[in-house]
């Protein structure tokens, strides 16, 4: 995500064209195809080492990996609503983007 925030600074108008392209598609975009098994691994992965490799205060994380799955999901089955969302804010604060 910082990675895209400084993209978003450098190449301001390129990437944010781009982002609404995206977002106007009806379609889910091709990125999801490569995240969202990575995301599926990573919580796989949290709970994994919670269960079979405890560490003090380890549950924390993986409370907060799960949360962020259920939000990456919601967006997959809402994908409609959600990039209409994406849209009008990309349409209303371009410059201040």
């Amino acid at each position: 995500m910082i990675l895209k925030g400084i993209i978003g600074v450098i190449l301001h108008d390129r990437f944010y064209t781009w982002d609404y392209r995206q977002y106007n598609s009806v379609k889910w975009p091709r990125s999801f195809i490569v995240f969202v098994p990575y995301g599926i691994s990573i919580v796989a992965l949290t709970w994994y080492a919670t269960i079979f490799q405890y560490e003090s205060h380890g549950y924390i994380l993986t409370v907060l990996v799960t949360v962020m799955a259920f939000k990456i999901f919601l967006i997959i089955f809402r994908w409609y609503r959600f990039s209409n969302a994406m849209k009008n804010m990309i349409t209303r604060n371009f410059k201040r983007l």
